[in-house]
């Protein structure tokens, strides 16, 4: 593992796919804030911190092994293909935590984009009263469109402040994935994965849904990115900016 510098933490990162699997601040030693492999047994690399699923006409698939890794100091840039199309990832620590996804068509036939999800996997769980107040966090999802955050709170409220904002694209709605009946039931928020439409907005015949599908032209992307800043609780949360990606 290694880790690099964010604010007054440090994001740990698997080298061998560019995932952050914890992070250390001093104001909390031992507290991971994400679900870690070792402990929660549920959580898997399919579900690591940026992994996803991806929904098109040319097929369907996950992400969480890139197909092509860099990491240039604080830089992490990865490519994954999948499901017809490439995703590429940006990912820069330092004063912020900056990250950027971009899905892409280099293909010569345009490609229907259904429904694609990227995975965050706070440590929203209750494994004893002792372990959440001082190892987990609760999770507030605000899918506000170009307007959204993710506010993640230490269980016993003292502190720092995770702030996940979006800065481009847009986050409707969210989805839950792996909460276990059998082994962790209500007591575990389980896999919470952003679910960002698919601009552009532009309908198809066949989009009935208030989410439409949109259609990726050779050479064409969608893209979102969002910075995350520890802060403090009050000053939350941000102001929201839209940017368009070219086609």
């Amino acid at each position: 593992m290694i880790r690099l510098p964010f604010g007054e933490a440090e994001a740990v990162v698997d080298p061998a796919d560019g995932a952050v699997v914890a992070l250390a601040h001093p104001a909390r030693p031992g507290a991971p804030w994400l679900l870690d492999e070792a402990t929660e047994s549920w959580h898997s690399r399919e579900h690591r911190w940026g992994a996803g699923l991806l929904i098109t006409s040319a097929g369907a698939g996950r992400w969480n092994a890139p197909d092509d890794l860099q990491i240039d100091g604080n830089r992490i840039e990865t490519l994954h293909r999948v499901a017809g199309l490439e995703l590429g990832v940006t990912r820069e620590l330092g004063a912020t935590w900056r990250e950027r996804y971009a899905l892409r068509n280099t293909g010569t036939r345009p490609v229907t984009v259904g429904s694609w999800g990227i995975c965050t996997p706070w440590r929203d769980l209750y494994a004893s009263a002792a372990d959440a107040l001082a190892r987990a966090v609760h999770a507030h999802v605000h899918p506000g469109g170009a307007y959204s955050y993710v506010l993640a709170e230490p269980m016993d409220g003292a502190g720092p402040v995770l702030g996940l904002a979006l800065r481009e694209g847009e986050l409707w709605a969210y989805s839950i994935e792996s909460r276990e009946p059998f082994e962790t039931g209500s007591n575990a928020r389980g896999h919470i994965c952003c679910t960002p439409p698919t601009p552009p907005a532009r309908r198809t015949p066949s989009a009935a849904s208030p989410s439409p599908r949109s259609r990726r032209g050779r050479s064409s992307c969608s893209r979102g990115s969002w910075p995350g800043t520890p802060i403090a609780p009050r000053s939350w949360p941000p102001t929201g900016r839209r940017s368009r990606c070219p086609t």
